[in-house]
């Protein structure tokens, strides 16, 4: 079905949409059969790339566990 095994995700970090498009991808995991295929996902800063792990993602959308995480910071 997929030629390519790997796709990676990058989007500018603090644009609009950057996040969107990183739900998008958790989003297509819960819907289709990916367990073949490596997805990464990046923000481009201005220090370059970083890695954002799919947990990231998903605390990024709850923003209750965040507020609790930065409390225990």
């Amino acid at each position: 079905m997929f030629r390519n095994k790997e796709i990676k995700f990058v989007t500018i970090d603090k644009s609009p949409h950057c996040v969107q498009l990183h739900y998008v991808v958790k989003e297509l995991k819960n819907i289709m059969d990916l367990e073949k295929i490596h997805i990464e996902n990046y923000v481009a800063t201005e220090e370059g790339l970083i890695r954002v792990p799919i947990e990231v993602i998903g605390l990024s959308k709850n923003l209750g566990k965040l507020c609790k995480y930065m409390k225990e910071m």
